[in-house]
């Protein structure tokens, strides 16, 4: 499972992320909503990472995942940004691949980890001109460890 894809993984099943903009509503890349002005979210990775592998064939990489969220109201839009930001920032997690994950949600053969999710700095909240709609976009540095590149 790739980075982005986590992310949306574990935004299914954080029940606050989840009651505030349903993960249906959420894409791993460039969405291109039915109904303009509607409420969503993206998760993508906006440019390359630098990074080396160790002695054992583990990548360590230093992925920039970007989310953005885009409403039509500031304040609910504050609101889920805040969500996000207080779910991954400062964050650490295991990412497993369907093949082998485990119940547990620990570690095992097969998995890459989130070694630190933290912000990369403070949001941006960026206003249409045009439609007075809001979008907040949120940059995330996470320090992976990968088995397959991310």
């Amino acid at each position: 499972m790739k980075i982005a894809q986590y992310i949306h993984y574990r935004w299914r099943h954080d029940a606050t992320l989840s009651a505030l903009l349903p993960p249906a509503q959420v894409a791993t890349g460039i969405y291109f909503p039915s109904d303009p002005g509607s409420v969503y979210g993206t998760i993508t990775l906006p440019g390359g990472a630098p990074s080396s592998r160790t002695n054992d064939g583990l990548v360590v990489a230093v992925v920039t995942v970007r989310v953005q969220v885009h409403h039509d109201n500031y304040d609910s839009g504050l609101t889920i940004a805040r969500a996000v930001a207080d779910a991954f920032d400062r964050s650490d997690f295991w990412m497993h691949s369907t093949s082998s994950s485990s119940s547990s949600g620990e570690t095992g053969a097969g998995c890459d980890k989130v070694i630190c999710c933290q912000l990369a700095g403070p949001w941006e909240e960026l206003q249409d001109d045009d439609t007075g709609e809001w979008d907040f976009v949120m940059d995330f540095d996470c320090r992976v460890s990968l088995e397959d590149g991310y």
